[in-house]
Order: C-alpha cells, then structure tokens, then sequence
C-alpha cells in the first residue's frame, strides 16, 4: 500500500513539470562514439636491404706453354730427351741420346803415344762408359795431311789404339771398343793453317746401343 503511493507521487511529480523544469535534469552520461577520421590511403614501401654485388675476379685458365728448356744443352727439349743428362760433347740423336763426340785429346804431329796426360784426358769419357754399360764404341783416328796417305793411315789407326789402352786403364772391357783408323779422309778444318792442322788430329767416339 505504502509502495503505491509512493509510485503514484512520483508520477505526480514527473507530470507536474515544466519545460523548463525537465531540462535541469541532466541525462545519464553516454560513452562517447570514437571519432572517425578519414584517413588517406598510403602506400608503404618496404625498404628492401641493399644486396652488395660481389664480383669475383674471373681467373683466365693459364695457358701452358711448353717452356723450351735444355737442361744438358745438347739441342733436344726436356720433353723430349729419353738422355737427359748426355754431356754437351756428344752429337745426339732426335730423342737426345748421345751418338758421336771429339774427345779433348790433341796428339803432337806424328805422334801416337800413350802418356799419362792421354789417360788423364779419358777420366770423364771413362766414367760416362760406366754409367752406361749398354753402349759400345767406336774410336775413330784422323789425322792432318801431312805424310803420305799410307803414313797417315797408319798412325791415325795407332791413335785409336792408344785410345782404346787408355780407355782400358780405367777397367772399361775390351769386347766394348773398336779402333779404326781414317787417316787424312775426313778433315774438319783447313789443313793449310796450323790451327785446322792441330784440329783434324783427332779422336772421334762413335756410340751404339
């Protein structure tokens, strides 16, 4: 009972106001809306990271080129040379082995003998024989022009012979060497000087395998 009257009291009240009575009345306070702004669209570039190009050095292949060394200097390339280690006094062959050579041997004129400086002179030519025990010799003699054809054959063949002693000395076998004597046949200079003279007074070593 109590409760309507308070109820019909408050209409009461409610109706009995003004205009201006009711806008005293302030309103529940209202969440206020977000404003919206407009906003412009933006295109967003991304920042890609600087990629640093490496640029390799291009390494050119080397071209190889046959380098013409010699080593023993007897005219055939290393490449080439199945003997590479023939002294330069030899005349070789197209794969560098040794085929002929003048011994460093200077016989007086008319003159054959075997003597302690002729042995000495063979020491080298001595060794290389043993080193290589496969080769045989020849031993060539020549002479100058002076004598007779028959004198200078004679003692062109007793030069190979001291040779052939000598070379014996130094214990190279025998059955190995062979001395032929040429006389005056085949000079390699002018028999008209002294120096062409003393030059075809040689001893020639032929070499076979």
């Amino acid at each position: 009972m109590k409760l309507t009257i308070s109820i019909l009291l408050a209409l009461t009240i409610s109706i009995s106001l003004n205009a201006d009575e009711f806008s005293l009345i302030k309103p529940y306070a209202v969440e206020e809306a977000p404003v919206v702004t407009k906003v412009e669209s933006i295109t967003i570039i991304e920042e890609k990271p600087v990629v640093k190009e490496v640029i390799k050095e291009i390494k050119k292949p080397k071209i190889e080129t046959e380098l013409k060394l010699d080593d023993d200097n007897d005219g055939v390339i290393n490449s080439k040379d199945d003997c590479p280690d023939t002294s330069k006094e030899f005349m070789v062959d197209g794969y560098g082995c040794p085929q002929t050579m003048i011994l460093d041997i200077k016989f007086e004129s008319n003159k054959a003998n075997l003597n302690t400086e002729l042995i000495e002179s063979l020491k080298d030519f001595a060794q290389f024989l043993k080193d290589n025990s496969g080769y045989q010799v020849i031993i060539y003699g020549h002479t100058d022009n002076t004598g007779s054809k028959e004198t200078n054959k004679k003692l062109s063949q007793d030069r190979a012979n001291a040779v052939l002693k000598g070379l014996v000395r130094y214990d190279i076998e025998k059955f190995r060497l062979t001395a032929i004597g040429k006389g005056d046949l085949e000079p390699i200079s002018d028999n008209e000087t002294v120096e062409g003279r003393a030059e075809n007074r040689r001893i020639e070593i032929e070499l076979i395998q």
